[in-house]
């Protein structure tokens, strides 16, 4: 137990540490972005801009600014938005975020159980055509991102084939396109992590104990063999999280889903600091978070971690 509290707080002390350079550094960036957020105001005039900066906070000393910024972190309270003025950035990301959650949810479940399926199937079949395809699949899985994947499917299933729409995301009917182009390449990174922890696996000694105590080849190849070979993939999960949320900002603007993706983009087009960092900052949270809860699982289950 002192061992796993030890190991806990060297963990969150590490994600505190990079969360906090994470947003600092977002944060000068950001604000290095040129732009002025009030420069499409209809009253053109630079004494009304000058006004509204005032009311923001914006013509105070950038430190000022980031002491602000971080106090407000901490309280989860970003502020109200420069774009959408009858809006604070805590209610978009409560109304957007959950569609984003959800699509990526859904892409990151269809990614594990197929990929560790089809890897571990490879693994057993290793040299066959069952393993010849599912690298082939690998290998253009990888090659083929999301924004050309995204039209091409769109351009075969919707407006050729006609089986599903083309955009949006209030039906189970529009999210199939987004969640399909979100997994693809997960697949088959976690096919191909699977698929050489397996073959590691297949080569112990309990895997030729079991095989001569005459058990059924699928329970040595999921009770056994996969449970001891799918540690790289756990380890995977939290960097494929990233993809699914990054990628969901593209994937969204191509299919009109209305998560964050298109507040995102927005944010940016328009100098809209504190959506663009309140954003940031809740996607940086959640994968350090997803990064930590990654360690504690590969302590838990890895005997070989708890002796270093």
């Amino acid at each position: 137990m002192t061992r796993f509290a030890g190991f806990l707080a060297r963990r969150l002390l590490g994600a505190a540490l990079v969360l906090w350079a994470v947003l600092t550094l977002l944060f000068f960036l950001v604000r290095a972005v040129p732009g002025d957020p009030f420069a499409t105001e209809k009253s053109g005039n630079p004494a009304a801009r000058e006004i509204l900066r005032q009311s923001y906070g914006l013509d105070r000393p950038l430190p000022e600014q980031y002491a602000r910024f971080l106090s407000n972190v901490a309280r989860l309270d970003f502020g109200p938005s420069l774009k959408y003025k009858s809006w604070t950035v805590g209610e978009i990301l409560r109304q957007g975020f959950p569609v984003s959650a959800f699509l990526g949810f859904l892409a990151l479940a269809l990614a594990v159980g197929t990929g560790v399926t089809a890897g571990a199937l490879a693994a057993w079949r290793r040299n066959t055509w069952i393993d010849h395809l599912t690298m082939g699949t690998v290998v253009a899985g990888i090659c083929v991102p999301g924004f050309v994947l995204a039209p091409l499917l769109i351009i075969v299933a919707s407006l050729q084939a006609r089986l599903l729409p083309p955009a949006g995301g209030g039906s189970p009917a529009q999210m199939i396109l987004p969640v399909l182009v979100l997994a693809l390449p997960n697949i088959a990174y976690i096919s191909r992590l699977t698929r050489a922890g397996v073959l590691e696996a297949l080569q112990k000694d309990y895997i030729r104990t079991a095989k001569a105590k005459g058990l059924a080849d699928r329970r040595i190849l999921f009770e056994h063999a996969l449970r001891n070979g799918i540690m790289p993939v756990l380890t995977f999960l939290a960097p494929a999280t990233a993809y699914v949320v990054t990628g969901s900002f593209v994937v969204e603007t191509i299919f009109n889903v209305p998560g964050m993706g298109k507040y995102f983009v927005s944010s940016f087009l328009h100098s809209d600091y504190p959506l663009a960092l309140g954003a940031i900052a809740v996607y940086s949270g959640l994968l350090v978070t997803l990064n930590l809860l990654a360690d504690l699982a590969q302590y838990l289950l890895d005997p070989r971690v708890k002796l270093e």
